[in-house]
């Protein structure tokens, strides 16, 4: 008999105990053998008279007996025949084995009835081991931990499957059920897609625009109401419905589903393949009631767009978008000190960037527009007309501009070629490079549009000319359908995620919402399951500390009392009234989704004057927002790599020795030090950029709260 065989006969023995259940206690009276066996006699003995069955004590005492098993099955298979006393000890080791088995699995089953006394739904032995895979485990595994984890984890999978069809496109009746006629708009950017899908929404006797970004909401709103076709909002962050209006312009995540329109316009469908968001384009494009949809995307989404209206049945028809207007790529480097003209639009991937070279244009007398993702939408409009008055010469700006913006832009320079996209630096990507270029040339102003890079860019027209990557996969949301499982929500949701779909799809990322709800029982917060996930699914941006402990803040007053409050700005700074807009949005999204009292008036007003200050704060103080030196306060170049100066370096200083100087003015969570910047140098990197905390990466990186 060689080791695997041994091996398999004891575990095959052990299963069959587990299954019949005959071991006694009291039958347990061995003789000491002074090899393997004695320490595993005497393990076995003493656990079978233990009080500590079911505890950590109890769980390592196993683990030595099968530790121990395991050794003598090694050790007793590889026994030399020739060797008379180690032979003979292994027969009589054997000769025990039956016995010994029989203890293990005695106390396995006294162990497991403690738990089940503990926990009145947990499954019986014979339910436990009428699954297959549980069956399996029994020969690695306690009858506890199967039941903790394979026996659930089965019972849920099972569930899910009962109450989610097996192809997505069936989980929305009411459109199977309907006619509809798909127009694929597809084209790069400022090639008139969303123009032309807009003048059928005109024409319709009802409609809904749905958009990635509440500004393109908020901007289609306005293009709706001036044409004579009253047009309501409704975003994450607010509402406004006009009176008689029988047009809706919205943010993708707040589609209403049942509602039935004439006409829907769904704008940037190449993000159904973005793992955060993609979900709602997906869910908007399968359920949406409406006779005729008109889907703007980019070139990379339309083979899978085409794939999966042919899932649900409907028909389609295919117009391809070009440009009017010529897109050249210059060559020659930019130069900030002497190549600025009108018009042009500086790119940076980063709001300490932006603030950075606006400062630096203004110290030469260079007027400049600012627009990054934090800026609220009443500043960013501002921004906007300043430059496209002429009032501004140029327009500093993230990556924000690269959708939607309709702006008179003739050069469009890339001023980086990395970006920070949640999770690393990386450089930038075909599709992103297109997406942000194809701004430059506006129709009706420019005839030819031009790129440009600066010398910190390298292949930015090879980016422009290599083919975008299609998309393979359309990404699904959590259904609520789901909260009927009798099980913890943080379970379903994490087999959900696991469970295999339709090859077309997959499933969205739920680290957020995991993240989320362990917040709120780190704390004792006890809410229902679907309290929790609205409580969840309010947007906002849980990276920004100020934001992240006033959504913590209502959730304890809201289980307390039903009730939250208005935020008051904490300072009057830059930073700070950026944060307050933002925790303005956070209370009526809070209020909005958990079904509670608010002054819609009082909130817009609020949020204007706070627009307001930071414009002012924009136009008469850019020049203080200069990129300087973190010890000394020197000027540095905006695209200086570092915190402090050569100078500063030189002398041995460091970001954490200023840190150190001013912790009486710091807080961990929110506060900014004199110099205008967070505190919280544990979670972010002097650029305003999420870093590692005790070896961890942060979960969550890209811009929430926006729709």
């Amino acid at each position: 008999m060689n080791n695997r065989d041994s091996y398999n006969l004891i575990h095959q023995a052990l299963t069959k105990a587990f299954l019949e259940g005959r071991a006694k206690p009291e039958r347990c009276k061995l003789p000491r053998y002074k090899n393997t066996v004695d320490e595993l006699v005497h393990l076995l003995y003493k656990l079978s008279k233990s009080d500590d069955i079911g505890n950590d004590k109890h769980a390592k005492d196993m683990n030595r007996i099968r530790s121990a098993l395991n050794t003598f099955v090694k050790q007793s298979a590889f026994a030399a025949h020739s060797d008379r006393d180690y032979y003979r000890e292994y027969k009589r080791g054997m000769n025990i084995v039956p016995d010994l088995i029989e203890i293990l699995a005695n106390c396995e089953h006294l162990r497991y009835e403690r738990f089940r006394a503990e926990d009145p739904k947990a499954p019986s032995v014979e339910e436990l081991l009428s699954i297959p895979v549980c069956l399996k485990a029994v020969r690695s595994m306690s009858l506890v931990k199967i039941a903790q984890i394979i026996y659930v984890e089965e019972s849920i999978k099972n569930s899910i499957a009962l109450l989610i069809p097996q192809h997505p496109k069936d989980e929305y009746p009411m459109a199977r059920q309907m006619k509809r006629h798909f127009i694929i708009h597809y084209g790069f950017t400022n090639t008139g897609k969303t123009y032309h899908a807009l003048l059928r929404l005109k024409a319709a006797e009802t409609g809904v625009y749905l958009s990635p970004l509440r500004l393109l909401a908020l901007e289609v709103q306005e293009n709706l109401n001036s044409s004579g076709v009253p047009c309501s909002l409704l975003t994450g962050e607010e509402e406004d419905i006009v009176p008689d209006a029988r047009h809706m312009s919205s943010t993708v995540e707040k589609l209403n589903l049942d509602e039935k329109y004439d006409v829907c316009v769904i704008d940037e469908c190449q993000m159904i393949g973005d793992s955060q968001r993609g979900f709602a384009w997906t869910r908007a494009i399968l359920g949406v009631q409406a006779k005729e949809i008109h889907l703007c995307t980019a070139p990379e989404a339309l083979d899978l767009l085409k794939r999966v209206i042919d899932e649900c049945g409907d028909t389609y028809e295919v117009v391809e978008h070009t440009r009017d207007t010529e897109l050249i790529y210059v060559h020659a480097k930019y130069n900030i000190e002497e190549d600025v003209e009108q018009g042009d639009a500086l790119v940076v991937f980063s709001k300490k960037s932006v603030l950075s070279i606006a400062s630096e244009l203004f110290s030469k007398d260079i007027q400049a527009s600012v627009i990054y993702g934090a800026l609220p939408y009443n500043t960013r409009k501002r921004q906007l007309e300043r430059f496209i008055s002429g009032e501004t010469k140029v327009v500093v700006a993230t990556d924000a501009i690269g959708m939607g913006l309709n702006l008179p832009i003739r050069r469009v320079i890339f001023m980086s070629d990395e970006k920070y996209d949640g999770t690393e630096i990386r450089r930038l990507r075909p599709h992103e490079v297109k997406q942000i270029a194809g701004r430059a040339g506006r129709r009706g102003i420019y005839n030819i549009g031009y790129v440009m890079a600066s010398e910190n860019c390298d292949g930015i027209d090879e980016l422009l000319i290599e083919p975008n990557t299609k998309l393979q996969k359309a990404y699904l949301g959590f259904s609520e359908v789901l909260l009927n499982i009798d099980a913890d929500l943080m379970e379903v949701l994490k087999i959900w995620a696991n469970m295999p779909t339709s090859p077309l799809f997959t499933k969205t990322d739920i680290t957020r919402t995991l993240f989320l709800i362990n917040e709120l029982r780190i704390r004792g917060f006890n809410f229902t399951k679907l309290e929790l996930l609205k409580l969840t699914n309010i947007p906002f941006s849980e990276d920004n500390p100020t934001v992240f402990t006033l959504w913590l803040t209502y959730c304890d007053r809201y289980r307390k009392e039903r009730e939250i409050h208005l935020p008051v700005p904490e300072s009057e700074d830059l930073y700070g009234l950026e944060d307050y807009y933002k925790c303005l949005d956070l209370y009526y999204s809070f209020c909005k989704a958990m079904g509670l009292p608010y002054d819609m008036e009082l909130i817009r007003e609020k949020k204007l004057e706070t627009a307001n200050k930071i414009n002012e704060i924009l136009i008469s103080e850019i020049s203080t927002h200069g990129k300087t030196c973190r010890i000394c306060d020197a000027k540095l170049s905006w695209d200086y790599p570092f915190g402090i100066c050569e100078e500063c370096y030189k002398k041995g200083y460091s970001w954490n020795t200023r840190y150190q100087q001013v912790s009486e003015f710091s807080n961990l969570r929110g506060s900014r030090d004199p110099f205008g910047d967070r505190a919280n140098s544990g979670t972010y990197n002097n650029d305003r950029e999420p870093v590692s905390i005790g070896g961890h990466k942060p979960s969550y990186k890209n811009n929430r709260g926006r729709h």
